[in-house]
């Protein structure tokens, strides 16, 4: 796991700005640190900075670099060593012509050196990286298809002058970028981008409308900056460089909609299936050169991946990290204790996030997240992630992924009961309402409606957004009035299949780059299991009845892993997750509130008064109005933090 940055100017590089730009991302990568730079004859010079191994690189630091007009392309990587921990795995890496500045894991790079060396490739080293150069030499841009892995990587080709920008299927390492007619500035965060530019970012209200009013962005390669977008997953970019200007070529070499496939309905054989690519996805999720952790809330998802790591582990030791809390009724740490007891290999590791870690902490979470946050939730997977880098643990695995494949949040339910009243299943959908109501503990009716939304009249539409959302009475109402035309209307999906993809395509996004920045924010490599591509496509296809079964949720993960974990986690009825007391720490909190919120330097787009009375209150109780609160909260802090104009 890593940092790229990297720039395109027709008009010159500035290679003191390209270190600055990328020494602010050195969280990503403190281990090793480099740079190439192209001339306009495509000629390129590497370069070393103050954290490059001095015994490795006989190279001249970045800083010295004369004539900005001379060069025309910049690229520079920070790394965290992860795979080969050599010095020869240095980036950027340079082979035959093609430069190579990459963040993430190639899971299934040992079986692609092996194919890739009976076709003639050689290799020097035994990184992920070279098999990226050499997949590329011989299968062009479409090696891609090829991986399994996360990944966002930058390869510049000197023979045909093009700079290919790439990221893998569902985004979960981060690609930015501003471009213009005659430069392109690229990284994986936007903290680079403002450093690399020297000025202050512009925010985009109607994206920031859209944000407070709906809790996320209807296209989700926007960010709040103008102009500033995000690399779609499942794309490249190509980028070819001409003498006065630049050519941008889109890619699109994944769709999950596409991805049909044939899958027997007999349960039983779903079930065979999905137990063996799950355990193969964890297995080369594991293969590592540093020690590897695992998250661990408690839940079935978390648990079902300790479970089979620590299989994998064998007779070493595999540490675990859960956040706990006093409130039992927020705590996990009762099935989290069940799942490391249940195994003899387990050292299991507990924080407990207190609210005045949170406040503490608040301005460097929002540095590190670059853009705001949904709810205060996210501050318990910092406080996992600060514990594992106490502990030197450089890899964590996680579950992230499983809810939005196999149905496992609430409203999945409704959309399982929709579908069988539109089949006319009314003999089933019975059964299942009164077992869904038993064993996953959710409001049916409620449930229901949420599935049966997109079916009803505008006007009704609108006054159940108003009533379940409060984020639009914090904006200034001429703010509100003068920008809410431009609001577009969030999806609506009606099937189980269609919502699944809309959620992994929607709002799985934010958890990723969450995630992302909450681990590299102390060095650790985040993987996610559950997002290896061939078991999520098997996933989309699954039968429903797979997924929800006599009123369990994720029925075919509880079934593939009730040998090999307690049933009393198994066959839990509550779900929880990365979770906070917001209700609690806002209580906690109100008189920092209250003073943060009379003297921070409030945009106009915002409503003072009706902030400050939410920050009074004690009658938030409702967990919705809650996250909508903190969003809120985040928002002003992110805008203080990054001083947009």
């Amino acid at each position: 796991m890593c940092g790229i940055t990297g720039v395109i100017d027709l008009t010159g590089v500035d290679a003191l700005k390209l270190e600055q730009m990328t020494s602010i991302i050195r969280h990503r990568g403190p281990d090793d640190e480099g740079y190439v730079l192209y001339d306009k004859q495509f000629v390129c010079k590497e370069y070393k900075g103050n954290d490059s191994d001095p015994d490795f690189l006989d190279y001249e630091h970045i800083r010295v670099p004369g004539n900005n007009s001379d060069r025309i392309i910049g690229l520079g990587h920070r790394r965290l060593s992860i795979i080969d921990l050599k010095p020869s795995g240095h980036q950027p890496m340079i082979k035959s012509g093609v430069s190579l500045v990459y963040n993430g894991e190639i899971y299934n790079y040992i079986e692609l050196r092996a194919e890739l060396r009976t076709l003639g490739c050689q290799f020097e080293t035994n990184t992920d990286s070279e098999v990226i150069i050499n997949a590329y030499k011989l299968w062009g841009k479409q090696c891609v298809q090829r991986f399994r892995g996360m990944w966002a990587f930058a390869l510049f080709d000197e023979h045909n002058r093009t700079l290919m920008l790439s990221r893998d299927r569902f985004g979960i390492k981060p690609m930015y970028y501003l471009r213009g007619r005659e430069y392109l500035f690229f990284a994986s965060e936007i903290k680079s981008i403002i450093a690399y530019s020297g000025k202050s970012p512009s925010l985009d209200k109607e994206r920031l409308l859209e944000y407070v009013v709906h809790g996320q962005l209807s296209n989700k390669n926007n960010t709040l900056y103008k102009g500033l977008l995000e690399l779609p997953p499942g794309e490249n970019m190509i980028i070819q460089i001409g003498v006065d200007k630049l050519k941008f070529i889109r890619d699109k070499y994944f769709d999950l909609n596409d991805e049909v496939i044939p899958i027997s309905d007999e349960l039983s054989l779903q079930k065979q299936l999905f137990e063996n690519m799950l355990q193969e996805s964890v297995k080369i999720h594991m293969r590592s050169d540093v020690k590897v952790g695992s998250c661990l809330s408690g839940g079935l998802d978390s648990s079902a991946i300790v479970a089979l790591a620590s299989g994998e582990m064998k007779d070493e030791t595999f540490h675990t990290f859960t956040a706990g809390y006093q409130d039992k009724k927020l705590d996990e740490s009762y099935y989290a204790n069940k799942v490391i007891a249940h195994f003899t290999n387990i050292n299991g590791h507990f924080t407990y996030p207190s609210h005045v870690d949170f406040w503490q902490d608040f301005d460097k979470l929002i540095w590190h997240q670059e853009q705001p946050f949904a709810s205060s939730s996210i501050f318990a997977q910092w406080a996992v992630m600060k514990s594992a880098a106490e502990r030197n643990v450089k890899v964590l695995l996680d579950g992230q992924g499983a809810d939005e494949v196999l149905g496992g949040y609430s409203y999945f339910g409704g959309a399982y009961l929709w579908e069988l009243m539109k089949n006319r299943q009314f003999k089933t959908f019975l059964k299942e309402a009164q077992a869904l109501k038993q064993n996953r503990s959710i409001n049916i009716y409620r449930e229901l409606a949420r599935a049966a939304f997109p079916f009803f009249p505008g006007l009704l539409k609108a006054g159940i957004r108003k009533r379940a959302r409060i984020g639009a009475s914090m904006l200034n109402k001429d703010f509100y009035d003068t920008f809410k035309g431009s609001l577009n209307p969030q999806p609506e999906d009606s099937s189980f299949r269609e919502r699944s993809i809309s959620a992994i395509k929607g709002g799985l996004r934010d958890l990723l780059r969450y995630e992302d920045r909450n681990s590299m924010a102390f060095s650790i490599e985040a993987r996610v299991p559950f997002l290896d591509h061939h078991l999520v496509i098997l996933g989309i296809n699954l039968s429903t009845s797979s997924k929800i079964n006599n009123g369990w949720s994720k029925y075919i993960l509880r079934k593939s892993i009730e040998n090999i974990l307690p049933s009393i986690v198994v066959w839990r009825r509550d779900k929880k997750g990365f979770v906070t007391p917001q209700y609690e720490w806002k209580r906690l909190l109100k008189q920092q509130l209250v003073q943060y919120v009379n003297n921070v330097d409030l945009p106009d787009c915002f409503d003072r008064e009706a902030i400050n009375a939410y920050a009074k209150s004690n009658d938030i109780r409702s967990a919705s109005h809650l996250s909508e609160f903190w969003k809120v909260i985040s928002v002003l802090k992110w805008l203080d933090i990054y001083k947009l104009n």
